[in-house]
């Protein structure tokens, strides 16, 4: 039986009011009309129905009657956390739907709009008065084959002729294959290498770096973090910020074994490039040393390391890449691994801790150290056996942290709708300005006040003070938002913006730690990107938002979603503590202090939130002959096994899992070895097999580094920027082969130029240099993975065998252009409706009005959910119905239809595929010859021309499509239309 709960929020009143006509569904969620009519109180519960499981419900509120307002702006921010925890935990659940009663308008209307954002759930509501129910479910997904409508594929009799001439010798039977011989990556680039005696820290070091590292306060703590690690094999060093942890103790140890000729090898993880360079640099320096001797950095597609190299910074990405590939060799040759930041509690992270805690246990010579800031220590160290925890104060100066309620009133910051709640009172008491300011201001959790940012500047620059000021913002709209309100508002001579994020030219990142002489306040526009791990010299404010673009997974829709969201207290203090590194500072957080107490301790762990694809088979990978199930159930906080168990079949339906049991197969070694995505990784091995690795190679490389393209600040020249992205695309209909024609652009240019062609086309050069490099990396690994007797870049140039891997590698990334419904529509497995992306060049396709394309399926890199906004697919290409039949589909099979002489070409679960029987069947063949030679190159890996005849075929076949296609009938008709 379902349950009700009332849940209360301790100290907030919260005012209920009414709708005219409330939206009764996400999709007529626009036609509801306010009133101003004020309400009763509501009592909010939700109850769940299927399984009888209890949910959380919304607290008690009140009413204050002198006020006319909208509803939701009377929902408090507490509330509406509430509430959207309601709804995330329903996603998270098995239960088919949930009831919420009780609810005012106002906090439906919040349900509403979240179910709307979330994209995956749908509302109603029956009932009136205090009786109305809001009820929530799934969107449910068709996966029944005979609902599935079939796609018509007409085949000039030519194409017929050709493929029933090369496929006359009928099906082809599978091989039995040796075991190769082995031509495994060489993975001792900086992260793997032969233990030695450090040599000692140069003598002549500079007065100034000596003193500042020896009144770190971690020096102090030097002897007694030895003698812990003499004694165990675990130690937790909880170092708050500015103590030293990152720089300093990796040099103990060092210095430790330069004393006692001991050979040493320590690997540091980071959470982010940033960090791992830039801590490397400054250890370097401190040692005397030029990067890449005695200290590197080894992080994707770049290395900084030698043969002299014994500690080495790393990401947790590029870790877990080396403990799938090849642990035993890593952990026999590592003396020491550090995990740094380990409060981040990133994927990576967590899996490191699960792969050493095994490791632990059977080799006595391995330390590990983790490093946190702000953590539930405890539980760690109950993880790891009681291991001994090390607290390091921080060199910390005093931050005055001033919360939103304190902030209203330091600014004198009113609204004309504030001023109205108030009644032209002039009261000064925060309290009452902090519930003027919520009942009148937007409060959803995207929602930035940029002119209440802007009004606490103004205090900063009035106060006369020279130094830096960083700003905590979400995502890079947010950034770019602030960045045109304050060139609008602010003195231009008085401050100097710096922009910090991925997106942004990574040129001006340095100025970051730049001190700035002749401006006022240096003034930092980051994501939390600039949380952890660096250190602004001249930093004395920070302005937190209390946000972040928090990316989780979507097991129903199977797409990632970027959300905003809450951070938790323990990012709030890492903020925080940004402004108190080198000097007294303060922290205005534009939060108030009951939102604090709302939060969540910690940020729940990745591993609990993201897709697990490359997770399950790096645990596979590691334990072979346990279950995946079984050994990811070990980690500090297990993900559930539903997750599990969906990932592992996904990584069946590619073939990177064999599907009777849970043995990696031997295209799941090969791609674990490259330094990709898992698909990507399928695609990079389907080139190799039809000759087109150098467009494919430089496709997928492009997703290994951060995307070369610069969002401007400026709204005109960010849509120039769109423009120019979609026309590298545009003239193939594709998004991913228009990288190519970026790269042969760039690559094709001299030094001088390509400046000038990046700042045409709105593009880093840094950035690009990184992609030219990732490129030339990526195939030096393949090369030397595989035996290669013929010229696989020969079909480089050919579109369509290009589009053929794509097919193989990506799927089940396609969606069909669905031309049998009244408005064209772009539908993916499981009769999900998506949209293409803004920045696609295909982006034409969702306008009704457009022209038709003859291809009716698209294949996809990423499905994306953003906030607010509609499910979409991302880097797009236009593929034909013949490729789809020749390489989509894991299991295959036919069906009859009404035509006598054709037939139902059915992959998987959901593609149908209408086309002459006589073509169908000859199409299999060839079909079956593409799996066998692919087959022979992924078990024995070696390529030559006797197991490689198929893809002549191919290419022949589709060319001949290309000139004598014949459109459906439904293009036609549209085309008519």
């Amino acid at each position: 039986m379902a349950s009700n709960i009332t849940q209360g929020i301790n100290g907030l009143e919260i005012g209920s009011y009414d709708f005219k006509a409330e939206a009764t569904s996400c999709e007529n969620l626009d036609e509801a009309q306010t009133s101003q009519k004020i309400t009763g109180t509501g009592a909010g519960a939700a109850r769940s129905r299927g399984k009888g499981k209890t949910k959380r419900g919304n607290s008690n509120s009140s009413h204050d009657s002198n006020i006319e307002k909208a509803g939701e702006n009377s929902v408090s921010p507490a509330q509406r956390q509430l509430l959207h925890r309601t709804l995330r935990d329903f996603l998270q659940s098995d239960e088919p739907e949930i009831e919420m009663v009780g609810l005012s308008a106002g906090e439906r209307r919040v349900v509403h709009l979240f179910a709307l954002q979330l994209g995956n759930l749908k509302t109603r509501s029956h009932g009136k008065d205090k009786d109305r129910v809001l009820v929530i479910t799934r969107k449910q997904d068709v996966t029944d084959l005979e609902e599935q409508a079939s796609t018509k594929f007409k085949v000039d009799e030519r194409v017929l002729q050709y493929l029933d001439t090369v496929m006359s010798h009928g099906p082809t039977k599978p091989l039995e294959f040796p075991k190769p011989a082995g031509r495994k990556q060489n993975w001792g680039n900086g992260l793997i290498g032969t233990p030695m005696v450090p040599p000692r820290k140069a003598l002549n070091l500079p007065r100034d770096i000596v003193e500042e590292a020896r009144n770190l306060p971690i020096a102090e703590h030097r002897s007694e973090i030895l003698q812990l690690l003499d004694e165990h094999q675990v130690l937790i060093v909880n170092g708050a910020t500015g103590s030293g942890k990152s720089t300093q103790l990796p040099q103990f140890l060092l210095d430790d074994a330069t004393g006692s000729n001991r050979p040493v090898r320590i690997v540091v993880t980071q959470p982010r490039r940033i960090a791992a360079i830039t801590v490397s640099s400054r250890i370097a320096k401190e040692r005397g040393e030029a990067l890449g001797q005695t200290v590197g950095y080894q992080i994707r597609m770049e290395n900084k390391c030698s043969i002299n190299t014994l500690l080495t910074f790393t990401t947790g990405g590029c870790m877990m890449r080396v403990l799938g590939v090849d642990a035993k060799r890593f952990f026999r040759k590592t003396t020491h691994l550090i995990i740094d930041e380990v409060h981040e509690r990133d994927v990576d992270t967590d899996f490191l801790m699960l792969a050493a805690k095994r490791e632990l246990q059977r080799n006595r010579n391995f330390k590990l150290i983790m490093m946190s800031a702000t953590m539930d220590l405890e539980k760690l160290s109950t993880y790891f056996n009681n291991a001994p925890i090390i607290n390091v104060e921080g060199r910390c100066f005093k931050v005055e942290v001033i919360h939103l309620e304190d902030t209203l009133k330091l600014t004198g910051y009113m609204t004309e709708n504030m001023k109205w709640y108030l009644k032209n009172s002039c009261t000064n008491d925060p309290q009452e300005l902090l519930e003027a300011y919520l009942r009148s201001c937007p409060q959803s959790v995207q929602d930035i006040d940029n002119d209440l940012i802007i009004s606490v500047v103004e205090v900063l620059l009035n106060r006369g003070q020279k130094g830096g000021l960083i700003i905590y913002l979400p995502g890079l709209q947010d950034i770019t938002n602030l960045m045109c309100r304050f060139q609008e508002a602010l003195p231009h001579k008085s401050v100097r913006y710096i922009l910090l994020h991925s997106q942004i030219d990574h040129n001006s990142h340095s100025q970051v730690f730049r001190v700035l002489p002749n401006i006022q306040l240096k003034v930092i526009l980051s994501t939390n990107i600039a949380q952890t791990s660096i250190t602004i010299p001249d930093l004395i404010y920070v302005i937190d938002l209390g946000r972040a673009k928090i990316k989780t997974y979507d097991a129903k829709t199977d797409s990632s979603v970027l959300a905003c969201d809450w951070i938790s207290k323990a990012d709030a203090e890492q903020r925080t503590g940004r402004a108190g590194r080198q000097r007294s500072g303060i922290c205005y957080r534009l939060y108030s202090k009951a939102q604090y107490e709302q939060m969540s301790d910690y940020l729940v762990p990745e591993i609990m939130r993201r897709t697990l694809n490359e997770i399950c088979l790096l645990a596979k990978l590691a334990a072979p002959n346990e279950r995946i199930a079984t050994y990811l159930g070990n980690a500090l906080d297990p993900p559930k096994p539903e997750r599990v168990t969906q990932a592992c079949e996904k990584l069946q339906l590619i073939g990177v899992l064999h599907e009777r049991h849970e043995k990696v197969t031997e295209l799941g070694e090969i791609i674990a070895e490259l330094p990709l995505d898992v698909q990507l990784g399928k695609f990079l091995i389907y080139s190799l097999y039809y000759r087109c690795f150098g467009s494919v190679s430089i496709i997928v490389s492009f997703f290994t580094v951060r995307d070369p393209f610069i969002v401007p600040t400026d709204r005109t020249e960010r849509t120039q920027q769109q423009l120019k992205r979609s026309l590298f695309g545009i003239d193939q209909n594709s998004d991913t082969l228009g990288i190519v024609n970026l790269y042969k652009e760039y690559k094709g240019r001299s030094k001088r130029d390509a400046v000038a062609y990046c700042k045409e086309n709105f593009l880093s050069l840094q950035s690009m240099d990184m992609f030219v490099g990732a490129v030339r990396k990526l195939r030096d690994t393949v090369f030397q993975m595989f035996e290669i007797h013929i010229d696989v870049f020969e079909y480089d140039t050919n579109k369509d065998i290009v589009r053929l891997a794509m097919a193989a590698g990506l799927y089940p990334n396609v969606a069909n252009i669905d031309r049998s419904r009244k408005k064209r529509t772009i539908v993916t497995g499981g009769d999900t409706t998506v949209q293409i992306s803004r920045n696609s060049c295909l982006q034409k396709i969702n306008t009704k009005n457009s022209s038709p394309s003859s291809e009716d399926w698209i294949c996809f890199v990423e499905k994306r959910h953003n906030i607010g906004q509609v499910l979409s697919i991302e880097n797009n290409t236009l593929i034909t119905t013949l490729i789809v039949a020749m390489q989509c589909g894991k299991q295959y099979f036919l069906q009859p239809c009404d035509s006598e002489k054709e037939t139902l070409l059915c992959l998987d679960s959901w593609i149908r595929i209408q086309m002459d029987e006589k073509f169908c069947l000859k199409l299999l063949n060839l079909r079956a010859q593409l799996e066998r030679e692919f087959n022979i190159l992924v078990n024995l890996r070696k390529l030559t021309h006797e197991h490689s005849k198929a893809p002549e075929f191919a290419s022949k076949l589709l060319s001949l499509h290309s000139t004598y296609r014949i459109p459906s009938a439904a293009s036609l008709n549209e085309f008519n239309e």
